[in-house]
């Protein structure tokens, strides 16, 4: 559906959709999800934070790969000086949930 997505978005950024999608991979992702479109996972939820797949939130994604950054890093310390620095987030976890952090 992403190859056709140009064709497939404007029908797909309606909800409930009123048309049906010209191409067969909107079809038949229309067939399969009849009240949902293909990024309906998107969002953010104060309790998980941003969500980025059905069952992914951000922050667990964030984890994982905070993981295998320090695996490999501990492997090969030379390669510390690939690794970007990473942006601060807005959010703060406070709680058991995801505030904004305040304006300096």
């Amino acid at each position: 559906m992403h190859e056709h997505w140009p064709d497939n978005m404007p029908v797909f950024m309606v909800t409930p959709r009123t048309a049906e999608p010209p191409r067969q991979s909107g079809k038949d992702f229309a067939a399969r999800n009849p009240k949902q479109g293909p990024y309906f996972w998107l969002s953010w939820r104060n309790r998980t934070g941003a969500r980025l797949l059905p069952h992914v939130s951000a922050p667990a994604l964030h984890e994982l790969l905070d993981a295998v950054e320090a695996e490999v890093i501990a492997s090969d310390a030379a390669l510390r000086r690939f690794v970007p620095p990473r942006a601060s987030s807005p959010w703060l976890p406070k709680a058991g949930e995801w505030w904004p952090k305040a304006e300096a």
